[in-house]
Order: structure tokens, then C-alpha cells, then sequence
């Protein structure tokens, strides 16, 4: 169960972040007009990866617990990136029991990271670009957890 193939798409996938904050730094003059786009591709991806894990959950107990908590997340409608990172640390370590699964799952989180440091770091210059990446760090620091502690379970 726990491979380096895991821990190298978690931290791939973790990576979304520091893409989306360069992309940012790069070309500063379009920030601002797709910050709305951002606001709304940022809540799409979020449903695409909660529709995705749902096909994927259907053998899981475990994966419906946490993907009933992600959805009631979503419909509240108030993100938090720290916790949403935290959740979806959660849905790709369950997603891991299955290649496939874990695929989509990371280059979904990967997506949602380059989203989510290009709509950040367009309110935030300079080294306040780092404290993104340490506020979202929840998703790497589960995600690497998780399999040491359900290894024996």
C-alpha cells in the first residue's frame, strides 16, 4: 500500500500550488480580470472532484463517510482552503486503493491547486506567497499520515 508512486503523486499533485502562484508572478496584468473566473472554477472543480469520487466510492465505506462530509462542505458554500486541502488529503489517500482512481483524483487536485494559488496570490506579493503554500501544507501532512496509521488496520 504505502509506494513511492503515492507519495510522488500527493507531492506532484500538492505541486498545483506553486504552478498556480508562478503562473500568478509571471503574468500579473491577468490576474485581475479572471479573478471571477477563478471564484467559479475553483467551485467547479470542487464538484467535479466530489462527482468524480463518487464513482469511485461505491466499494468504500470509508470513502462515502468522508465524501457525505465533503458534500455538506460544498453545499454550506463557505471554502476555507486550509480545510478544503485537509478533506481532499482525506480523498486521495482513500482514493489510492485503486490506480485509476488515484489518477484522476491527483490531476483533479492538481487542477484545483493551480486554481486556487493563482486566485490567492493575486491578493498576496512577494514572500506572503510562501504562507499559501504553508497554510495548505494540512493536505501533504495527511495525505502522508494516513497510510502510516491505517497500515496495520
Amino acid at each position: 500500500m504505502i509506494e513511492t508512486n503515492y507519495f510522488l503523486a500527493l507531492l506532484v499533485s500538492y505541486l498545483g500550488l506553486v504552478v498556480g502562484i508562478i503562473l500568478a508572478v509571471v503574468s500579473p496584468e491577468e490576474r485581475a480580470p479572471l479573478r471571477k473566473y477563478f471564484k467559479m472554477f475553483r467551485l467547479l472543480i470542487l464538484w467535479t472532484i466530489f462527482l468524480a469520487s463518487f464513482l469511485f466510492s461505491f466499494n468504500n465505506f470509508y470513502f462515502i463517510i468522508v465524501l457525505a462530509i465533503f458534500a455538506i462542505y460544498l453545499f454550506v458554500g463557505k471554502f476555507v482552503d486550509k480545510v478544503t486541502f485537509s478533506i481532499l488529503g482525506i480523498l486521495f489517500y482513500i482514493s489510492s486503493y485503486d490506480i485509476n482512481s488515484m489518477a484522476v483524483m491527483s490531476s483533479l487536485i492538481f487542477v484545483y491547486g493551480v486554481i486556487v494559488g493563482s486566485y490567492h496570490s493575486a491578493r498576496n506579493r512577494g514572500l506572503r506567497n510562501l504562507k499559501i503554500l504553508g497554510l495548505n501544507i494540512g493536505y501533504v501532512l495527511i495525505g502522508a499520515i494516513l497510510p502510516f496509521i491505517f497500515l496495520y488496520l
